[in-house]
């Protein structure tokens, strides 16, 4: 039996990046969804003895192809994990690393951490000035945060005791840019 993987490499234009898992090198990994091209190709055994031709002059067919074209577009979110294999500590140089990165609107910042740190979503000015006496917009410590970024925009995030060396500054896209 074929492990996913190879399946991928024998068959590339079958699959399409979908939701993203941890990858050391880019910090964004992938896994597979099924394409829109393998879909229509199945499509003939779905239905017996139908061939092609009578299969997309079948109007059922077609909106199976455009949901399953519509399904992979919304599947390309990444999830992000903050500070690549580092994760969120002081280990990691959190600022040059956002600098490779490029988010979007549907991604997720993923933050990995130990109790140590914590995750402190800040305004600009406390992001700033590290005055953590002002109150943050959300914190985060349970070691492992998911924050889905759902509008474009800039984003600011300290850990509390280490705010001068362990902070983030990201800006969100609304659209995937290279």
């Amino acid at each position: 039996m074929l492990k996913s993987h190879a399946i991928i490499r024998f068959f590339p234009y079958f699959f399409i990046p979908g939701k993203s898992i941890y990858n050391d090198d880019m910090n964004r990994g992938s896994h597979f969804i099924v394409s829109p091209l393998l879909l229509v190709l199945l499509l003939p055994f779905m239905f017996n003895s139908l061939s092609c031709r009578e299969l997309m002059g079948n109007k059922f067919a077609l909106l199976v192809f455009i949901l399953s074209l519509s399904c992979a577009v919304a599947l390309a979110e990444t999830d992000i994990y903050v500070g690549g294999s580092k994760g969120w500590s002081l280990e990691s140089d959190v600022s040059a690393w956002a600098k490779s990165v490029k988010p979007r609107v549907g991604d997720s910042l993923v933050f990995r951490y130990t109790t140590e740190y914590d995750v402190q979503e800040v305004s600009q000015l406390v992001y700033k000035t590290c005055n953590t006496n002002l109150k943050p917009n959300q914190v985060y410590n349970d070691g492992y945060t998911v924050i889905e970024l759902t509008q474009p925009g800039d984003l600011y995030y300290i850990s509390g005791n280490h705010c001068k060396d362990l902070r983030l500054y990201i800006q969100v896209a609304s659209t995937y840019t290279k």
